[in-house]
């Protein structure tokens, strides 16, 4: 955005190129280039660098998806489809959800076992909660 006031949110693994504006050669007498801490204060331009790494696992899996019978059951495929389909349920033995543990991981607490037995129960699942509640040490056990 060429915007001065536009707000941007970066988190970790994006990537940032800094660039001078059209004049930067006739000031430093070449394209002006850093790496690291950078004194420059205004007259520069910020470009987001594309990675297509996310994007193409997506379209992998949507082509996947749309193409491939086997790629999961037909009850995950009416479902995410948005069809109606009778709701199946997994029988898990009572201890399934309370001792599950992980080396290396934190021991979930309460509403994180009670969140995997609920998954443990279903073919599709959704955890969601805001930051810092859990999320990913429950889906990593």
């Amino acid at each position: 955005s060429n915007r001065p006031d536009a707000d941007f949110r970066l988190v970790p693994g994006d990537e940032i190129r800094l660039r001078l504006g059209g004049g930067s050669a006739m000031v430093y007498g070449k394209d002006w280039e850093g790496t690291g801490h950078v004194e420059i204060t205004d007259g520069y331009c910020v470009d987001f660098v594309w990675k297509a790494t996310s994007f193409d696992r997506m379209q992998s899996a949507m082509k996947t998806f749309a193409v491939d019978d086997t790629s999961l059951t037909g009850y995950l495929y009416h479902k995410l489809l948005g069809h109606e389909v009778e709701m199946q349920t997994f029988r898990t033995k009572g201890h399934a959800a309370t001792g599950l543990s992980v080396p290396g991981l934190p021991e979930l607490n309460p509403s994180q076992l009670l969140a995997v037995k609920g998954v443990l129960q279903q073919p599709l699942s959704l955890i969601q909660g805001p930051p810092g509640t859990g999320k990913v040490s429950a889906v990593s056990t």
